[in-house]
């Protein structure tokens, strides 16, 4: 059922053979040819874009904030010399 469901809400592009129940699966109709649909893709493009900006600067923010990494020098356990290799590899 969920996949008729999927197919009812075009979430997929398929057939259901009512005689033995074969799902045949078939290429998304749309084009992506339309204007309408360029400019739809332009805008979300534009969105993703800001978004990446905004994440990026908070990153930032809270990198170089004292009280964070202040916190996470408590909360990280302390390394081990025996966890990293003794030569690097790029002499290798």
């Amino acid at each position: 059922m969920r996949v008729l469901q999927m197919i009812q809400d075009g979430d997929i592009f398929a057939t259901i053979n009512q005689k033995d129940g074969m799902v045949s699966f078939h290429e998304d109709p749309e084009q992506y040819k339309t204007c309408e649909m360029i400019d739809q893709i332009d805008s979300s493009i534009q969105r993703l874009m800001a978004l990446s900006k905004k994440l990026t600067a908070i990153d930032e923010h809270i990198s170089c904030d004292p009280a964070y990494i202040t916190k996470i020098g408590r909360e990280r356990p302390r390394l081990d010399f025996d966890d990293f290799d003794s030569v690097p590899h790029k002499f290798l």
